[in-house]
């Protein structure tokens, strides 16, 4: 929303945002007017009509173009454009069709008109970060260490060639899905995203900086985890899930790999990887067969015509990372076999083998055992599992206990 070239002095404490204008035709806009009830807008319309609070003057603006506002939740004000126009109106050069809405941060850029890309006013990734090393490399996306050239903070950004993908445009579409997805979160156990490029050759995902790295190689480095670790991780897990759920986002992908840890001493955790997330209306189930096939839910597997799932994809995953957790190795793998892996998974055939599984509680077992439940209806619920006496998870109005230890979560937002 503003420019790093230009500056803004003498800003009020009540502006909760400026428009710089980067024409000379237009003056710089402090935007102040907002509602203080939860859930309501309040902000600007933009257009050429004489009542939009900010009028511009062009014939590819719409009368009523876009609109700029503020939206209480949770006690923190997030700030939205929203798309109103037939020509669409685009930021950071994706463009937002009628009636998309769409968070903003500072830098974007918004444009109301079509202009061609050498002539458009945006700022390009280079510019404001400096690449540094790979930090791995996916199927779809390449992730590196940037740092922001202004303030020298460091990000984890995901980098999508775009060219690689032109005659499979899907890939392009679930970033944009992904990074839409992200930009709706604010939880301290999932990663945060500071801001997207799209630019003729790359899509640029700018997202929070998880120095620790991933669950997964934690796991192999450790063998398994003592039972009061594994209560640290999977409150943060179970507590992240929650806040997707209640806004209807099915992660489908859950597995140690995309768990990532901001502090492996004291067991931070971040959610990451929302590539096979889907937003889903109330109780809707969903048919795509997708997920890692180890940590894949029974209904899941299903042939195609038959198959019908739910949220509860979510939490058999969760399942199969504890009883990882907790002893070291899968529920179900080939080196079970006979049966195949698959059939373990659609039957839920597993057993708590010893010696790992003899010094294990049986609240722990209960747990996994109701995660890992085959018909998905009888699935243990998140809000369940947060209740689970092998959690004994407290709440006293300020902080939390894990089975009578004090526990911290990104000072308590949640």
């Amino acid at each position: 929303m503003h420019d790093q070239g230009k500056t803004v002095s003498s800003v009020s404490k009540d502006v909760w945002g400026v428009l710089l204008s980067l024409s000379s035709k237009y003056p710089t806009f402090q935007l102040t007017k907002r509602t203080a009830q939860t859930g309501q807008k309040g902000g600007y319309l933009l257009g050429r009509h004489r009542e939009c609070d900010i009028r511009l003057d062009h014939l590819q603006i719409s009368n009523r173009h876009c609109q700029i506002y503020t939206v209480h939740t949770d006690g923190v004000e997030i700030v939205y454009i929203e798309d109103l126009s037939t020509n669409g109106t685009f930021v950071n050069g994706v463009r937002l069709r009628r009636h998309d809405q769409r968070r903003l941060y500072n830098d974007d850029t918004i444009m109301m008109t079509l202009v061609s890309p050498a002539e458009a006013p945006r700022a390009r990734f280079d510019c404001n970060y400096l690449l540094l090393h790979s930090l791995g490399a996916g199927s779809f996306a390449d992730v590196h260490i940037a740092v922001n050239r202004l303030t020298g903070e460091q990000f984890a950004v995901k980098i999508i060639n775009k060219k690689r993908f032109q005659l499979n445009p899907r890939v392009i579409q679930t970033a944009r899905l992904e990074f839409q997805i992200l930009m709706s979160m604010k939880h301290p156990c999932v990663i945060a995203i500071h801001g997207v490029y799209e630019e003729a050759d790359s899509l640029y995902m700018i997202l929070e900086y998880a120095r620790d790295g991933e669950l997964f190689d934690e796991i192999i480095q450790r063998q398994q985890f003592t039972e009061q670790e594994c209560r640290v991780i999977f409150f943060q897990l179970f507590m992240a899930i929650k806040y997707l759920h209640d806004r209807n986002v099915v992660h489908r992908d859950l597995k140690p790999e995309n768990i990532l840890l901001a502090d492996k001493e004291s067991l931070t955790i971040k959610l990451t990887d929302f590539g096979l997330a889907k937003v889903v209306t109330e109780n809707a189930f969903m048919k795509t067969l997708c997920g890692t096939p180890n940590y894949v839910a029974p209904e899941v597997l299903v042939p195609g015509h038959q198959r019908s799932y739910s949220k509860a994809v979510d939490m058999w995953s969760l399942g199969v990372i504890l009883y990882i957790c907790l002893c070291g190795y899968p529920p179900f793998a080939d080196d079970f076999a006979p049966p195949a892996m698959q059939h373990q998974i659609k039957n839920a055939i597993y057993r708590f083998l010893p010696p790992k599984w003899d010094h294990i509680s049986d609240e722990a077992k209960d747990l996994v055992s109701q995660l890992l439940l085959k018909d998905y209806g009888q699935r243990l619920p998140v809000e369940q599992a947060l209740r689970h006496p092998w959690l004994n998870a407290a709440f006293d109005g300020q902080n939390y206990t894990l089975n009578g230890q004090p526990f911290s979560i990104g000072a308590n937002e949640v």
